[in-house]
């Protein structure tokens, strides 16, 4: 069985089915999912290889400013954040900064080529 996209090396949905199963047993487990809303079209405009890169950033992003969310996975068309001892108001002023980040363009390159990719999200939080 798979466990992890291979494209940006986060672990899935399968993964994340298994590690929600130990995560339980924590007193404070949040789990934030980050959609993309446009990625679809991202990808049917720019080419795959812009996407795949758009992707690379985000998760990049994410990993270096969401540090007390201990596992990523990459689940359709976004990311789901599991985070350990972390509050529901902690998550959301995380989920408002994160909101925030797509209120501008990811500038993304491809070999010689430039494109500012412009895409909205949304989140929900358990």
């Amino acid at each position: 069985m798979v466990y992890f996209d291979n494209v940006l090396g986060l672990p899935n949905a399968k993964r994340l089915e298994e590690d929600i199963q130990q995560l339980i047993s924590f007193d404070s487990v949040v789990l934030m999912y980050l959609e993309l809303e446009r990625f679809d079209e991202i990808n049917e405009l720019y080419g795959i290889e812009v996407g795949d890169q758009y992707l690379r950033m985000i998760r990049d992003w994410l990993l270096l400013s969401e540090e007390k969310y201990v596992h990523f996975y990459r689940v359709n068309n976004g990311f789901v954040m599991l985070g350990k001892n972390v509050t529901l108001d902690e998550s959301k002023k995380r989920a408002e900064k994160i909101l925030r980040r797509f209120n501008k363009p990811w500038s993304v390159s491809v070999g010689k080529h430039h494109y500012d990719v412009f895409d909205s999200a949304r989140m929900g939080i358990m």
